[in-house]
């Protein structure tokens, strides 16, 4: 039997027919797999001028260029999208508006060309919601030996796809020895070229010889295995599965199509308790494929009765299995989960950063682990915990913002970085956590109780102050009220006016003007006991400082400089365009998701005010908004009624992603585009928040309560 798998041949077959009206023009393959290598290898009478795939645009593989978009429009007209069912329908969405505007035509490999759909999320049709757990342990019962898939099956990594481990290599390799070498292409070519059946001695070997030293290749090698060991984790629900056939006495056979020996997966899958099987058949040391049939003829001949195989990849699990007369059960994997899900539309823009991957790849090891975690769901995401929305949605996000504002502050020379409440102490915890693992090493990271109300009374030294004061927060209620919440100033005797809803600015100004002598005199109590606070915390110092802010006009900044006499660097995760004097041109502010317009949700600047009544419900520190410090330098605060416990759970698990993320990849770094990207995901693809988790989005505003974010939300 040749080297050509049943699936390249399957595949090959599949194109000759289904593209045979187009033998004669010029066809291009996207698809850098092995099936890609089958359609050239296998095919007759066909121009196949190049090959397309979404991480190189040159150089050759299996005897074909490989192009970029651009070059491909102009050699072809036709493109065939080579991959899985899943797959194909990420790769379409990643192309097809290029194709459209080249007249280009994208088929699979049947010949059907492939046309957008509605943008709403449908997969509910999918055969694959049909089966169940208990589906699984029906099946597993009615057999006599069950054979279990290794990777991707029983264990997963912690990363999206095999590949991120080379790159993560490379990255490594780049940082030690301060040049690049392109470790992830080197590696994967290596393996493309070896034999059926190749170890990673063999692999590495064949790197030996294409000119890098011996040495080096043993490092990258360890290098690999221990990121293996570090990266690899037990899908909990097929463990199970496993446990359940070993206490039916079942005979249990691990069967994997891999490079690494017993010597190094018996200790892998002893790490991760997995135990109970009887044999481990793999193929680098049985010389044989599932996906050529070869390793389930040696399956068949160590087999005492019926088989059913439990395995991830539909060529070589499924389709492989049942050709040899096996049974089998397609389990997905978290990749084959995260592209038929909601959530596809992360994997459609293609987050090309390391580090942006790699936050994904946790995300997917969080929501997709259990194979049928949207088996009840038909493929559609549901945020049903604050857990689930802290650890998978906010916790990248959050990284992303703080790892934006280490590299500004160590680019500016930020001596203290300053995080007031209430929005700052997410990012005060996750600083913390960071400083731990080398970021932001020598910066004093302070969190302050501070609040609108507190700082604009505190600065308040004249009439001219007035204007500013009412105009950052408007205030809803009475007069009486606005004077007595908003100043810390009790009304006089009964004066009808008392009862008027608070106006327009210049009818607030001219109502306070009848209560000057009594407004200056708090304002000074509430000024020296504030003052006295940040001198407690050292803020009124001489060092370099920025400050955190959420979505802001700068309010809480210009009045926090008026207090300790300092220009502060504004740090904020985005600014409101809105004309206003606080800001004079020489005021730093910079912003990591930029500018939007408060009256204009769907602006440019656009998701982070769409989501601010939102995230300032989650970003709290478990008490209401400060008042002002008393006299002996305890916060006073707003006494309405409000539980924070659903924010805290966000928040906490939040947390456990970013310090689950340092100790993986300790300097791989998020970009701000990612990170917005994934936080968006939880609106615009489709998630179904469910309660508890909608119950704890209300709005407060001087404690009263407002709407449902998720309902002013497209």
């Amino acid at each position: 039997m040749d080297n050509y798998t049943l699936a390249q041949r399957s595949s090959a077959d599949a194109f000759q027919k289904g593209m045979a009206a187009y033998q004669a023009e010029p066809i291009l393959l996207y698809g850098f797999g092995r099936n890609t290598e089958g359609i050239i290898k296998l095919t007759d009478g066909y121009t196949i001028v190049g090959i397309l795939g979404p991480t190189k645009t040159s150089g050759e593989l299996y005897g074909k260029r490989i192009l970029s978009l651009e070059e491909a429009a102009q050699m072809s007209s036709r493109i065939v999208i080579v991959a899985s069912e899943s797959s194909k329908r990420i790769i379409f969405r990643r192309i097809h508006k290029f194709a459209e505007a080249h007249n280009m035509v994208i088929h699979d490999i049947t010949g059907k060309e492939l046309q957008e759909t509605s943008d709403s999320y449908d997969q509910s049709s999918l055969d694959e919601w049909n089966h169940s757990w208990d589906d699984l342990q029906k099946a597993i019962a009615e057999h006599d030996v069950i054979s279990f898939d290794i990777f991707d099956t029983l264990l997963a990594r912690y990363v999206l796809r095999p590949r991120d481990v080379f790159a993560l290599i490379e990255w490594e390799t780049e940082e030690a020895l301060k040049r690049h070498i392109p470790f992830e292409t080197i590696r994967t070519e290596a393996e493309r070229s070896c034999a059926y059946g190749a170890t990673i001695d063999d692999i590495y070997e064949k790197i030996c010889q294409e000119g890098i030293s011996r040495e080096q290749c043993q490092r990258w090698r360890e290098q690999e295995l221990t990121l293996e060991r570090k990266l690899t984790f037990p899908r909990k629900r097929i463990v199970k599965a496993l446990q359940y056939a070993h206490a039916l006495n079942k005979q249990i056979i691990l069967t994997s199509d891999m490079y690494l020996p017993k010597r190094d997966m018996e200790p892998l899958l002893a790490s991760h308790g997995i135990k109970g099987y009887d044999t481990l058949l793999i193929s680098c040391e049985e010389k044989a494929q599932k996906s050529d049939g070869t390793l389930y003829i040696r399956l068949k001949q160590l087999s005492k009765g019926s088989i059913l195989h439990i395995g991830d990849n539909q060529a070589s699990d499924v389709q492989a299995a049942r050709s040899m007369g096996i049974d089998s059960w397609h389990v997905w994997s978290g990749y084959d989960l995260f592209m038929v899900s909601s959530l596809s539309e992360l994997l459609v823009e293609r987050m090309s950063a390391l580090g942006d991957r790699l936050a994904l790849g946790l995300v997917c090891a969080k929501l997709f682990d259990d194979p049928f975690a949207l088996h009840e769901t038909k493929g559609r995401v549901t945020v049903s915990t604050p857990e689930q929305m802290g650890y998978s949605f906010i916790g990248p996000w959050a990284l992303g913002f703080m790892q934006w504002a280490a590299r500004q502050i160590d680019e500016l020379g930020i001596e203290q970085f300053i995080y007031p409440s209430r929005d700052g102490f997410l990012f005060y915890q996750i600083g913390q956590i960071m400083q731990k693992h080398g970021y932001m090493a020598n910066v004093d990271q302070v969190y302050i109780k501070a609040s609108r109300r507190a700082l604009s009374v505190a600065s308040i030294q004249s009439e001219d102050d007035l204007p500013l004061a009412l105009s950052t927060q408007r205030y809803r209620g009475t007069n009486g009220e606005m004077l007595k919440n908003r100043f810390g100033v009790k009304p006089k005797a009964f004066n009808p006016a008392h009862a008027n809803e608070a106006g327009s600015v210049e009818e607030s100004i001219a109502y306070l003007k009848n209560y000057m002598p009594e407004i200056f005199k708090e304002a000074s109590f509430e000024r020296k006991n504030y003052q006295a606070y940040l001198k407690h915390h050292n803020i009124i110092n001489d060092k370099k400082a920025a400050i955190f802010d959420f979505v802001a006009r700068g309010t809480v900044q210009y009045y926090l400089e008026k207090q300790i006499n300092k220009q502060l660097i504004g740090l904020y995760c985005a600014t409101i365009d809105h004309p206003n004097q606080m800001f004079p041109e020489n005021k730093h502010v910079y912003a990591a998701f930029g500018n939007g317009e408060l009256y204009s949700k769907y602006s440019s600047g656009g998701l982070m005010l769409q989501v601010m009544e939102m995230m300032e419900t989650i970003l709290v520190d478990g008490e209401n908004t400060l008042k002002f410090i008393d006299t002996d330098g305890n916060p006073v605060l707003d006494t309405y009624e409000s539980s924070y416990e659903c924010a805290m759970a966000v928040q906490k698990s939040a947390c456990t992603f970013i310090q689950k993320y340092l100790s993986l990849f300790p300097r791989s770094q998020m970009t701000v585009t990612g990170a917005e990207k994934m936080l968006g995901a939880m609106f615009h693809c489709t998630c179904t928040v469910t309660n508890p988790v909608l119950d704890m989005f209300s709005n407060y505003d001087e404690g009263i309560p407002g709407e449902n974010i998720f309902s002013v939300i497209d």
